[in-house]
């Protein structure tokens, strides 16, 4: 008896040693600690082989130190816009598009291989608009992220490339061409019955003056030293050359950059982003700190928005200015539509046109402005009954017209 029970008592203890290496395996390595990294912090994030800027990522690990979870998101400073007015937006900071188009915060699970400091992870997940894979290492303080093999769900327009449409040589004076406006009411015989404005010498339909601003030359010709004057919609063609969809949802253009001798160039990746809702909908995404590496030159005078203005549009930032579109055959126009479109004029133009501060300041920039001067008391007539024909305005859309190139 006493043979079988020490018998037992060394299956028991193997048993527990069992259990114990199990539970010692179950934690293979140290658990890594929960951080939060940034460009300035330790973050090397790149999408496709290019560098992402302005992105944060969040990681915090299971209790058992096999795997974690990275949360990608973005926040732009406001103060980093020359002119903007500390304290306009609380905090001054707003939420940006996130590293994925169409998800200003994506959050995947990763399984973690441990080897001496580092920890390494690899893998594939899906978001609403896309797939992708990943891959990195996490040592430190430093993170090295790569996002790679980016595809939209929606392929719509993934991989083709558009041009501006151009007017017709043999009716220059069309109303058409590469910029779309629609205007409604529009009544050209009884500009009384739609949104029409006094021009000093009669009334004159909001469409009809949108157009005509588009076909009348009265901008300098960069191209011609004998200071030849372009219309808006021959400087759009000139300044911009193409327009890619690509298949990872970001959108590159060909384009002149007048600051560099007016050589063509093509616009960076993950600048611009896009998905595709359907039902003639898209959503365009703009990195503000790309835009900002992009082009240290420009700056943005916004001291004259209004907050609730800004409160309107900041918010398009992470979850994309909406695009409505309409394709036949090879032709697409791309435009803000009236949902959109509609409420920002009305609560931007009303409440500036109602400041003559903005009006004398304006006054001022078209006096200066040789080309523009002459449009001037047509302008100043037009103004005040501005706010009005908004209000009158029941469909509005501004956009371009492209085609698509073969």
């Amino acid at each position: 008896m006493k043979k079988h029970f020490l018998s037992l008592m060394t299956v028991f203890a193997g048993f527990s040693m069992l259990t114990s290496c199990s539970d010692k395996d179950d934690t293979k390595y140290p658990v890594p600690e929960a951080a939060t990294f940034t460009e300035t912090s330790g973050l090397n994030l790149t999408v496709d082989g290019a560098a992402m800027p302005g992105k944060t990522v969040k990681f915090e690990p299971l209790s058992d130190g096999s795997k974690g979870t990275l949360t990608m998101s973005s926040t732009f400073d406001l103060t980093a816009i020359p002119g903007y007015q500390d304290g306009m937006i609380k905090g001054n900071l707003v939420q940006a598009p996130g590293v994925l188009p169409g998800s200003p915060v994506t959050a995947i699970t990763v399984d973690l291989d441990y080897n001496g400091s580092v920890y390494s992870f690899s893998g594939a997940d899906e978001t609403e608009y896309c797939t992708f894979s990943y891959s990195g290492t996490l040592e430190g303080e430093n993170l090295n992220l790569a996002i790679n093999d980016v595809k939209l769900k929606n392929t719509t327009f993934a991989g083709t490339t558009w041009n501006l449409a151009e007017m017709d040589p043999e009716n220059p004076d069309a109303l058409n061409g590469p910029i779309r406006i629609v205007w409604e009411p529009y009544d050209l015989e009884n500009p009384d019955n739609g949104a029409s404005v006094d021009v000093g010498f009669m009334k004159m339909p909001l469409q009809t003056i949108m157009q005509l601003m588009t076909v009348i030359p009265m901008i300098a010709n960069p191209a011609d030293p004998e200071g030849s004057q372009l219309t808006v919609s021959e400087m759009l063609n000139y300044v911009l050359k193409s327009i890619t969809f690509m298949e990872d949802g970001n959108i590159v253009a060909e384009y002149r950059d007048m600051n560099k001798g007016q050589s063509v160039t093509t616009s960076p990746v993950n600048l611009v982003q896009y998905v595709v809702k359907g039902n003639g909908e898209l959503l365009i995404f703009l990195n503000p700190q790309a835009i900002a590496i992009a082009d240290k030159t420009r700056a943005l005078d916004i001291n004259s928005l209004l907050a609730t203005v800004m409160v309107q549009v900041l918010p398009m930032l992470a979850n994309g200015v909406p695009m409505a579109y309409q394709t036949e055959g090879d032709n697409l126009s791309l435009y803000l539509n009236t949902p959109v479109l509609l409420p920002l004029l009305k609560n931007t133009l009303t409440p500036l046109l109602q400041d003559q501060e903005t009006i004398d300041m304006l006054v001022a920039l078209m006096s200066a402005n040789e080309d523009m001067a002459m449009y001037l008391p047509m302008i100043q007539a037009a103004l005040p009954s501005l706010p009005e024909a908004l209000e009158k305005t029941t469909e509005v859309e501004i956009g371009i017209n492209l085609v698509k190139k073969s």
